[in-house]
């Protein structure tokens, strides 16, 4: 059944992201041969060239290869393209303080002051006193004093509001430009009930999971509301898995309620879909190594029956493959693994160690006849 279960995700291939963002340490950045040295929490030191247009960002504003040798030592952001014909390149590194800045301007609206205006950028100065460059074109929305307008009419000091999206060769383009704030769109926000099962606060994503359906990573930022019993409480309080409720306008989170598994508000909150029975929870568990999330730290595992199940690991985790032990980032999926668990103190799998068969498993030998006497 276990070679059934490789066919089936060789044959509908498993999705791979063709980019990565992470935070790690910055061990060594060489301008000459233009590559950087970064390690991940609990992994190897990984050597990767950067991208002919790779972007750096330090202190709010882009610096030189020269400069960024500043952040050595350092945790930096990084965004990296993988699995690529070109090979794994970094697209992008920033101090952490720079990166969440940069998440913010590229998405939303903000009220900026106007620097200068050229044919295809403009830039601004935002109240902190960080300047960006946004481009624009002949799709960006321009409007002054509630009419159609073009750039020409604005001057350098005049206060505009943006509403900034990020592109994929990670220049940011203008899609409105005004001299006042948006009227917000009247649209009633959407509520669905699930599984809260992560939330990440330095990529500002929930892990949401619906009854039947693939897990979804929803973004959140600061005005999204976290409710426990009608307090409000920060994303660092919340105790996963636990069930919830999120509304969302367009594609943020604008409200989290959270549902204790007991009390008047669970009792009160819509049941959801019930999902099917686990299998018994068993120490050592034979099967396939589906996907590994380094983001989450999480792994999907596929038994021999066909369930698949969802296990953390940590830095006392170990892959061994031959008897050594591999980084994880050296792990690529689909491989046949045995997998080696416990209940960690939140309650979920946790796994203390994984064999790995990336030339599948060896038959098993029979045992030796004893002579007769």
């Amino acid at each position: 059944m276990i070679r059934a279960a490789i066919g089936l995700l060789l044959l509908s291939g498993v999705a791979l992201a063709d980019t990565e963002i992470f935070d790690a340490k910055l061990i060594k950045l060489d301008p000459k041969e233009s590559e950087a040295v970064v390690q991940k929490r609990g992994g190897a030191e990984q050597t990767v060239p950067l991208g002919k247009s790779a972007k750096l960002w330090a202190d709010k504003k882009p610096v030189t290869q020269e400069d960024f040798k500043k952040q050595v030592g350092k945790t930096v952001r990084v965004r990296m393209s993988v699995r690529t014909n070109a090979g794994d390149h970094i697209r992008e590194m920033a101090d952490l303080e720079t990166a969440k800045w940069l998440d913010a301007i590229r998405r939303g609206e903000h009220k900026a002051t106007l620097e200068s205006i050229e044919d295809e950028t403009v830039e601004v100065k935002f109240p902190d006193g960080a300047k960006f460059t946004y481009r624009i074109s002949d799709k960006t929305a321009i409007t002054k004093q509630g009419k159609p307008a073009t750039m020409e009419e604005f001057e350098k000091g005049d206060l505009v509001h943006v509403s900034p999206r990020l592109l994929s060769n990670l220049e940011t383009t203008l899609l409105k430009v005004s001299d006042a704030a948006q009227a917000a769109a009247v649209a009633k926000p959407t509520a669905e009930r699930g599984l809260l099962k992560g939330v990440d606060q330095t990529g500002k994503r929930l892990r949401f999971a619906l009854a039947g359906k693939a897990d979804a990573l929803i973004a959140f930022d600061q005005s999204t509301l976290f409710l426990l019993s009608g307090k409000t409480i920060q994303p660092k309080d919340v105790a996963v898995p636990v069930e919830a409720s999120i509304e969302k306008k367009g594609e943020i989170a604008a409200k989290v309620i959270l549902y204790p598994p007991s009390g008047a508000e669970a009792a009160m909150a819509p049941a959801i879909p019930t999902v099917a029975p686990k299998e018994p929870f068993t120490p050592t568990v034979a099967g396939l190594l589906k996907s590994i999330d380094e983001r989450w730290r999480t792994l999907v595992f596929v038994t021999k029956n066909g369930s698949e199940i969802e296990v953390e690991y940590d830095d006392g985790s170990k892959f061994l493959i031959k008897g050594k032990e591999t980084p994880v980032t050296e792990i690529i999926p689909p491989v046949e693994a045995t997998l080696y668990r416990k209940k960690g103190k939140s309650g979920k799998d946790l796994m203390t160690r994984m064999i790995l068969y990336p030339e599948g498993r060896e038959p098993a030998k029979a045992p030796a006849k004893k002579p007769v006497q």
